[in-house]
């Protein structure tokens, strides 16, 4: 039990101090004036009755105009989760300890308003700025071209899928 205890703790530690923090950088630049205020507000672990930590789950904290919201997952959007879970990718990602040069971002915008997709461009532009590779996955044309225009200081290439056969999809660069 003092193991469990000590191993919950140091998970809590991990995830309350630097990932928090990365993660609510992430979030902070997603984030619109228009959102109304509710949002993430950091990680915790499940307790038991006497206030003891148990090593099992980790819980998303959200706040409202201040006040501590049951948990982030029945509190925020669709879009506000979406958000989150992108930021918690990159913020993962970006820690020095990751064997990855890369971050596969599949259809980010699926659920987000026009104001949100921009200012997710230039979350993209800040990843790739701080060394990673996007690779990035997008049915939205129109958005695919705006992250075109708005990185085009960024190497970068571009692929469509232009068709399937049995053997796999029909991949092809465009200029």
């Amino acid at each position: 039990k003092i193991v469990d205890q000590y191993v919950a703790n140091k998970v809590l530690e991990a995830i309350s101090s630097e990932l928090t923090s990365e993660v609510m950088e992430w979030y902070s630049q997603i984030k619109t004036t228009g959102d109304p205020d509710v949002h993430f507000a950091g990680f915790d672990m499940e307790r038991t009755k006497k206030g003891e930590l148990k090593a099992r789950r980790v819980q998303i904290k959200a706040k409202s105009y201040g006040k501590e919201l049951v948990s982030a997952v029945s509190s925020l959007s669709e879009s506000k989760l979406n958000a989150l879970g992108l930021c918690v990718s990159i913020a993962s990602n970006l820690k020095g300890d990751s064997p990855f040069d890369f971050l596969i971002i599949d259809d980010p915008i699926q659920s987000w308003d026009a104001e949100h997709e921009i200012q997710f461009i230039e979350v993209i532009r800040k990843v790739v700025e701080r060394g990673k590779q996007v690779i990035l996955m997008s049915h939205n044309q129109k958005w695919i071209d705006m992250v075109r225009s708005q990185c085009r200081t960024i190497n970068g290439r571009l692929y469509e899928i232009t068709g399937y056969t049995e053997t796999g999809p029909h991949i092809g660069e465009l200029p």
